[in-house]
């Protein structure tokens, strides 16, 4: 039998948090269960694997992502309560504990996701980049494993950004004394998901994220990657000069909104300055369509400018999407007649007045000569 974890009923931090349970591992370390006694409530901690301890790349990495995610307060990033060192010299990291699935077992059981539902998702995951982004803070490993549906109560799901641990850091952001662990030419990430200026080891910025998580899109609304790659270096070329597959072709029969296509477009453009400028103004466009669905039937522009002034919002109580976000209720205003064919359809009132007159006054007339022809008295 497998000899039991060493770290099972641990305590730390002086008796604060007790380890329950492993929950989970990965390349780094393991991730545990813990009860914290003083607030009543279960958190979870990732230990950074023995072995790494002494690998001095490894530990910076390790404390870069704990403090990057400490930095971080969006609703829709992972939260880290605490940093701590093991009696055996191993780092952890203590963080809010996730009930739920990630994204990808999401997309591999019900891809093709419903198109409304899925910008709901992204559009809150751009927005958990755009923080980031705003502090000088690079993802570079979007991908449907490191985005994490939590579990509400009601059946709800929240999307949670994970795994800053590839991140790249603005240097101004180091702290006093410390080096970047990265160089450039060097490639980080997962090649599926790498814009073509991260594949090709260049400077890279937002729009890079913008375009792992069109990728994630594309994954999402069809269940496929949008190339039909093999190694990372068929990705690599591809993601350079290929053209995605066009999502009507991975599944047939299957009618996508004008709209979503051409934020997948833009998206995935192949220059960054084609596509979304920030990550806030791409979380726009999604959150545009998911809220206003229907005018892609009438305008297929994503941008949230070019649609509201089409939109006459409806007081209503806004009803919910199965995804958990409130949907509101819209009108389109109708087209208002043209004067051609108001004018050809009714006449105004004053126009029928003055035509019965005439008529009248033309009855009165052939009435005084029928008269004096018969020789009477008009």
């Amino acid at each position: 039998m497998a000899a039991a974890d060493p770290l099972l009923g641990l305590s730390l931090h002086d008796g604060e948090f007790t380890i329950l349970e492993r929950i989970g591992s990965g390349g780094m370390g393991a991730v545990y269960k813990a009860r914290q006694a003083a607030l009543n409530r279960f958190v979870a901690l990732k230990v950074l694997h023995p072995k790494y301890a002494t690998r001095k790349e490894v530990l910076t990495r390790f404390r870069r992502e704990a403090r990057i995610l400490s930095q971080l307060t969006h609703p829709n990033t992972l939260r880290v309560f605490d940093t701590g060192l093991l009696d055996d010299g191993r780092l952890y990291i203590v963080m809010e504990l996730l009930e739920g699935r990630s994204l990808h077992r999401v997309i591999r059981s019900e891809a093709p996701i419903d198109c409304v539902r899925i910008a709901w998702i992204l559009a809150q995951v751009a927005y958990a980049l755009d923080e980031a982004h705003q502090v000088g803070i690079l993802h570079r490993d979007m991908k449907p494993e490191n985005i994490f549906m939590q579990a509400l109560p009601g059946g709800l799901e929240v999307p949670k950004v994970l795994d800053f641990g590839l991140a790249k850091l603005d240097e101004s952001l180091l702290a006093p004394g410390s080096v970047a662990i990265t160089k450039q030419g060097a490639v980080f990430g997962t090649p599926e998901f790498m814009s073509p200026e991260q594949a090709r080891g260049e400077t890279i910025g937002p729009p890079s994220d913008v375009y792992a998580v069109g990728i994630v899109l594309y994954e999402a609304l069809c269940g496929r990657l949008p190339f039909n790659g093999g190694t990372a270096l068929e990705w690599v070329a591809l993601h350079s000069k290929a053209e995605p597959i066009p999502l009507a072709d991975r599944v047939p029969g299957i009618t996508f909104p004008p709209a979503i296509l051409r934020i997948v477009e833009r998206a995935l453009a192949k220059r960054p300055e084609d596509r979304y400028p920030s990550a806030k103004a791409f979380g726009d466009a999604l959150r545009s369509f998911a809220e206003h669905p229907e005018l892609s039937l009438l305008d297929t522009a994503p941008d949230v400018e070019e649609m509201r002034p089409t939109l006459d919002v409806n007081p209503r109580a806004p009803s919910r999407h199965p995804s958990g976000v409130p949907v509101k209720a819209i009108s389109v205003r109708p087209p208002p007649p043209s004067t051609a064919s108001h004018a050809s359809s009714t006449l105004p009132a004053r126009s029928i007045v003055g035509i019965a007159v005439a008529f009248l006054c033309l009855g009165a007339a052939l009435a005084f000569v029928g008269m004096k022809l018969l020789g009477g008295t008009p």
